[in-house]
């Protein structure tokens, strides 16, 4: 989508690109972003949640869009922080170039003292990323506080590009909360445009390379 891309851009190896905020819309994108990088060695996806969350339908729809290949789409279910963790591993020890993680610290005590155990999840995606992969975050808002996404300051400061979604009167507010070579942004789109592309795009990258 151009305007979050460029949001987004530049992104270079080794940086984590986050998008967090209303579910609702950040899920429906991360089934968009799966389908587009669908391709080559294929797009390995951990999902963080008990049950629901992610539609082979729609990833396949997206799919046809794109012209990519669903078969690509590598899918592992974490069910608590363990089995997270084993998932990142098991990603960066198979070599794959894209990887995009859902909804990561759902597992996190309700106690902030106890946010200590997010770090080794933290550590895991910077592991990916500084394998090469191309790591993608679909995050929610902290219970925390309402500018961060979830996970803490380890993660946050892990965080290179962090892009925020929230429903509004105009749309969805897309704000770009952090860019290590960018200011602040805010741009607004319609939820329409995120299930049904205007265009046929050509396949690129969603993380660049330097």
């Amino acid at each position: 989508m151009p305007l979050i891309d460029r949001l987004a851009s530049p992104v270079f190896t080794g940086w984590i690109v986050e998008y967090f905020g209303d579910w609702g819309v950040v899920n429906l994108l991360m089934h968009r972003v799966i389908a587009a990088n669908a391709a080559g060695d294929g797009v390995a996806v951990v999902l963080v949640q008990d049950f629901g969350g992610f539609n082979p339908y729609l990833v396949r729809r997206f799919c046809m869009f794109f012209g990519t290949d669903f078969s690509k789409v590598v899918v592992s279910r974490a069910f608590k922080l363990e089995d997270a963790l084993a998932a990142l591993s098991a990603a960066l020890r198979e070599g794959f170039s894209r990887v995009v993680v859902a909804d990561p610290y759902l597992h996190l005590p309700q106690d902030p003292r106890r946010y200590w155990e997010a770090t080794p999840l933290t550590a895991g995606l910077r592991a990916l990323a500084q394998g090469g992969a191309e790591v993608a975050v679909f995050n929610r808002v902290s219970r925390f506080g309402s500018y961060r996404p979830e996970g803490g300051n380890f993660h946050h400061h892990s965080t290179h590009v962090m892009i925020r979604f929230r429903k509004g009167r105009r749309g969805i507010r897309v704000d770009l909360v952090k860019h290590p070579l960018k200011p602040e942004e805010t741009v607004y789109i319609d939820v329409k445009d995120i299930y049904l592309p205007r265009s046929r795009p050509t396949l690129t990258k969603w993380v660049g390379v330097a």
